[in-house]
């Protein structure tokens, strides 16, 4: 299978943190140190073939990749340049595509995309163990002739396909998007602060659970901006007060590096103690 990346923290966010060389800078820890590299966004925050279906013909195989992430990150990228230029989003379809793109986050990283694997393959499991004795009666004249036959024929495949529907579907639940789509959202432009905001391959911050009444969701969406969603307009005044006085950054930026999984990401050097000190040691 041909090797494609497949960026799971979107190039258009990471951009946000590069210089005028057009690189960031890369933390990783790859062994016991923290390592830090200049990287273009394009060489970090992917994993190959991430969410390709090897079993499904070569031009096929990327259908996750090219047409639903894809959109999700365009989305992503039109709010990005909206919530940056100071604007506020009111189309629907920008709405829609920002909740979406938060609920991506959650699901699109490596570490997730194994465990839906595993579940679609317990999930494949128990529908054929139901099947059972049944397989002759309900088995199409096309069929294998036995059970055995037919999983050793079909389960990789059902099981890739599957897996993707799942990714696709976590990323998109409507109640989920529904609901955030009605939080208070703003963003908090913090200037000239001591201390910038950092993100991760894990950037988003869920605090409460969404449907508790002191809940919000973070997101770091550049080194002075900050993405801000309650279900209160009381708490969400609050927050931005304290963010805004900068009261908050260290503690948004201790959750995004103790979150991380491979990569930590800021815009300058001044940080890299904070981040030696939280960079989580980590065996996957």
């Amino acid at each position: 299978m041909t090797a494609k990346k497949h960026h799971y923290i979107p190039k258009c966010y990471l951009r946000q943190w590069v210089g005028v060389d057009g690189r960031l800078h890369a933390f990783s820890r790859p062994h016991v140190r923290v390592e830090e590299r200049r990287l273009h966004p394009s060489q970090t925050g992917y994993v190959e073939n991430l969410y390709a279906v090897a079993t499904m013909p070569e031009g096929q195989r990327d259908v996750l990749e090219k047409e639903f992430f894809s959109r999700v990150d365009q989305d992503a990228d039109d709010v990005l340049k909206i919530f940056l230029s100071g604007g506020q989003i009111d189309s629907a379809r920008h709405q829609n595509g920002w909740s979406r793109f938060l609920m991506s986050l959650l699901q699109r990283h490596p570490a997730r995309v194994e465990t839906i694997r595993e579940q679609a393959a317990t999930t494949f499991a128990e529908a054929i163990s139901e099947i059972g004795d049944q397989y002759a009666a309900l088995r199409k004249p096309t069929d294998p002739a036995t059970l055995a036959e037919f999983l050793k024929a079909t389960t990789a495949d059902s099981i890739a396909r599957f897996s993707g529907m799942l990714l696709q579907n976590f990323s998109d639940l409507p109640g989920v998007g529904e609901h955030l789509n009605r939080m208070f959202r703003t963003v908090v432009h913090v200037h000239n602060p001591r201390w910038k905001f950092l993100t991760s391959d894990r950037p988003l911050l869920i605090s409460g659970g969404l449907a508790a009444p002191n809940a919000s969701v973070v997101l770091p969406i550049s080194p002075n901006h900050v993405f801000l969603a309650t279900n209160s307009k009381l708490s969400s005044q609050g927050l931005i007060e304290r963010i805004g006085g900068g009261e908050l950054i260290p503690v948004i930026n201790d959750r995004v590096v103790r979150q991380a999984w491979k990569w930590v990401y800021a815009s300058d050097l001044n940080q890299v103690r904070f981040i030696e000190k939280r960079f989580p040691m980590r065996a996957d």
